[in-house]
């Protein structure tokens, strides 16, 4: 198993990471009774716990030489600690296996003070300096703690006396064994307290699942360079109801070269928390497992993956990889099935560990850990809506009407109030119509000369015309024709005397005609007169106007001939109708223009109609601008507005269909924003935006590859680096959270650390700082002594807050309780919770 530990550290005068304890000096000598010192010092702790309703502890020659071993190590450190650079000898735990110790559960206590005064006065210092530390005070009072060994050391340069004492809890195979030279001022131990020992175990297996040998030969896993499987190189994942196992690239090659027997593989391990560390040592002995010594397991386990598979599968991945190009990143992962979860843990509080087999035989224990961060995104800027909404000239088509009239003139006459013009010009009125073009055909007398005729037709037909424009803002467009009336003149005389003119010139006739024209005015003044054909349309103003576009749209959506042309009148007369309100002169109410939707031609008139409601009735969310988008961005179209409307929609609305989608429109935003030359203030925050959903997809198992992440991953941190002047404590926590979530945890506890540290530190923020502690501990050793900090944090957090920080998905998990210490600590402060 793979032990953690931490435990409690006092020193006098030391203040790193530790509790300093101050005392008054006295007289300084190195004459003292090292063995009667440790008596004094255990027989004082023995005391202390009588008094709790405790039993004393029996003298144990193993924890007493582990002492012995670290007191002399500390000798030549400039800090107190309980870790040694060895490797076999790194933890109280580790230096307890290595003088012996079997099924051991292992604490320790350490003080340093001053050598001043008696062994009397030493050994009360000690006692003293322990029992007034919550951490240490919880070692010493656990009851489930059966053995000590208490080691004074005296450190000749300092002039400073250290005490170690180790803890453990045994089963009943521990044998009780007085030791005179070690312990020359023991009592023998009472028999009371030597019978407690006698206890029932579970048989011990001798047979274990799926063939699993017990490791009796060391030299299997010594040789096996099983530690390549640490949390540094694997992950450990579920996909529904699969587990799997993944391999970084930078270690896969070691993993594959660690396969080398039939029986190399791996399996996983389901720790039960209530067989395993529950405060109840009654719990701990109910089934065989590997704490109690009756088991090579700590619970079930599935069934073992071996060579063949986990080669197979990792050929299988490469291969894939290989066939797309796919070039995986040192820090990628390739996944190994191990199998299904086991039905039988559901509901029960467990934990994972990964066992490395070597020959069937567990040579390795990987323990997973767990704090949960939370995914973030940047706000974004709300996004404009384009429209096409224009000022446009609309020109109605109208069919004109034909009114033609005769007006007789008298001699010489050029304004005319004949009843005919007051007759026409009520009909126009009445109908609202106006004359915009005219054709008249005049007929002059022929008396007079040509040339005075035809200045006189002209006068009369702008005589008449002006009448008529009298009446209308419009003038008319005219055609004249003219002539004399010598036609009717020859019929007129045709019957009379005066026939025999027919028989001369004009000329002749003319000089006759004006020589005797009041005899002849009787047949002149017949001849005065014109035809003139009136062409004429509604008259056009803002109502009239209004009324016709309403109606020509009426019409061409009835015909039901959408051609270009007729597509484009109807975008005409909308635009202006539109335009009427923009200009206050319709209330955006009043239009409402009935068309089929459904056709695919008509799909402008729908996106200016959803413009126009937008913009002037305001009454469209972003949500419904996003689903109207949608539909009309499934329809065939040319306007590139339709497509960038629906992707501002889209953000605006903070529509979900997928974080890949959202990934793919806001590469399609920026790219559109950048050739319309939006400023960068509007562009970056999407950027942004954009490298957050990349790093939240491939984090939360959504898809990605780790090289696009890893590099958004430094954007965002160059981003939020050049912030932190500004930064609110809120922000930084919030930051801290999602670099947890992106498993940065060295860059979350560059957001964590200081706020932690500061004297009104937020409990929320200290409880993650703790966890992102404990996860780093399988990265460097700067965070070997997360078990100080959880204990010490007894202070610093409400009781309920520090119970809750063990145990539980997000949560630092129960292995941390093979520090029996720690272990203690927990069944003291929260045994309440567990019942």
């Amino acid at each position: 198993m793979l032990e953690l530990f931490d435990y409690i550290i006092l020193k006098i005068l030391l203040s790193y990471f530790l509790i300093a304890l101050y005392f008054a000096s006295f007289a300084q000598t190195e004459k003292f009774d090292q063995k009667k010192l440790e008596h004094l010092v255990k027989t004082k702790i023995d005391d202390f716990r009588q008094s709790k309703g405790l039993n004393i502890l029996v003298n144990d020659s193993i924890l007493f030489i582990a002492a012995q071993d670290h007191a002399q190590y500390l000798d030549g450190e400039k800090t107190i600690t309980h870790y040694q650079k060895i490797a076999s000898k790194k933890t109280p735990q580790n230096r307890a296996d290595f003088y012996g110790a079997i099924n051991y559960q292992v604490g320790e206590n350490i003080v340093e003070v001053s050598l001043d005064g008696s062994e009397e006065n030493i050994a009360q210092q000690m006692v003293t300096a322990w029992l007034n530390s919550p951490g240490h005070y919880a070692n010493i009072v656990t009851a489930d703690y059966d053995l000590t060994g208490l080691a004074i050391h005296y450190n000749s340069k300092k002039k400073t006396v250290v005490a170690v004492q180790k803890f453990a809890i045994v089963n009943q195979f521990y044998v009780i064994e007085n030791n005179k030279s070690l312990f020359p001022f023991a009592e023998e131990v009472p028999k009371k307290i030597a019978d407690q020992f006698v206890t029932s175990l579970p048989k011990k297996h001798k047979r274990h699942a799926y063939g699993i040998k017990t490791k009796k030969k060391k030299e299997i896993c010594e040789n096996s360079n099983s530690s390549i499987f640490s949390n540094a190189n694997i992950e450990l994942n579920a996909k529904g109801d699969s587990l799997y196992i993944g391999i970084k690239k930078r270690a896969l090659s070691k993993v594959k070269n660690y396969f080398k027997k039939k029986k190399d593989g791996l399996t996983l391990e389901f720790v039960m928390f209530k067989y395993n560390y529950s405060c109840d040592i009654r719990d701990n002995t109910k089934i065989p497992t590997r704490r109690n010594g009756r088991c090579e397991f700590d619970g079930p386990i599935i069934e073992p993956t071996y060579k063949a598979s986990i080669l197979e599968q990792i050929k299988d991945r490469e291969d894939y990889y290989r066939l797309k190009r796919i070039r995986l990143h040192r820090e990628e992962c390739i996944w190994i099935n191990l199998g299904k979860f086991p039905e039988k843990v559901k509901g029960e509080k467990f934990e994972i560990n990964l066992l490395v087999l070597k020959k069937n035989r567990v040579c390795n224990i990987v323990s997973t850990h767990s704090a949960c961060g939370k995914k973030m995104v940047n706000p974004l800027p709300k996004l404009p809506y384009f429209d096409n909404l224009t000022p446009v000239t609309y020109s109605p088509k109208l069919k004109p009407a034909i009114k033609k009239i005769r007006v007789n003139f008298g001699k010489n006459e050029t304004k005319n109030n004949s009843t005919v013009i007051e007759e026409a010009i009520d009909e126009l009125n009445l109908n609202h119509h106006e004359i915009f073009n005219a054709n008249i055909e005049a007929f002059a007398s022929v008396e007079g000369s040509l040339k005075g005729n035809q200045n006189l037709f002209k006068k009369r037909a702008e005589g008449v015309l002006k009448k008529f424009e009298e009446h209308q803002d419009s003038s008319i467009n005219y055609t004249l024709k003219t002539q004399e009336n010598w036609r009717m003149f020859f019929k007129q005389i045709d019957t009379t005397n005066l026939a025999h003119l027919k028989e001369l010139d004009t000329l002749e006739i003319r000089k006759y005609v004006n020589k005797n024209n009041t005899q002849l005015e009787h047949f002149l003044s017949k001849q005065r007169y014109a035809y003139i054909t009136l062409y004429t349309r509604p008259k056009i103003n803002n109502n009239n106007l209004i009324l016709f576009a309403k109606e020509n749209f009426k019409n061409i959506i009835k015909s039901n001939k959408f051609t270009t042309t007729n597509v484009k009148k109807l975008t005409e007369i909308q635009q202006f109708l539109y335009d009427k309100v923009s200009k206050g002169i319709l209330h955006p109410d009043s239009v409402s223009l009935n068309y089929p939707i459904e056709k695919e031609k008509l799909v402008q008139l729908r996106f200016n109609e959803l413009m126009f409601n937008y913009r002037y009735k305001k009454n469209l969310s972003d949500l419904e601008m996003y689903y109207q988008f949608e539909t009309m961005n499934k329809t065939p179209h040319q306007n590139e507005l339709i497509t960038f409307n629906f992707k501002s929609a889209f953000f605006n609305a903070k529509i979900n269909r997928g974080i890949k989608k959202r990934i793919d429109n806001t590469s399609w935003i920026i790219s559109k924003m950048q050739k319309l030359n939006f400023s960068e203030d509007t562009i970056y925050p999407f950027k942004l935006h954009k490298n957050h959903l990349i790093v939240n997809r491939y984090y939360s198992d959504q898809g990605g590859r780790l090289v696009p992440t890893l590099k958004a991953l430094s954007f965002i941190k160059k981003h939020y680096d050049g912030c932190l002047d500004t930064m609110s404590a809120d922000f930084k926590f919030k930051l801290a959270k999602y670099y947890v979530f992106a498993k940065n945890y060295f860059w979350a506890m560059e957001r964590l650390k200081p706020l932690a540290e500061i004297p009104n530190y937020k409990h929320s923020v200290y409880i993650l700082y703790l966890k992102v502690y404990n996860n780093l501990k399988a990265y460097s050793p700067e965070y070997y002594d997360i078990n100080l900090k959880l204990s010490n944090a007894v202070d610093k957090l409400t009781n309920d807050e520090w119970c809750n920080l063990f145990i539980g998905f997000c949560n630092i998990n129960f292995h941390i309780f093979d520090d029996q210490s720690l272990k203690n600590l927990y069944c003291l402060k929260c045994r309440s919770k567990l019942d």
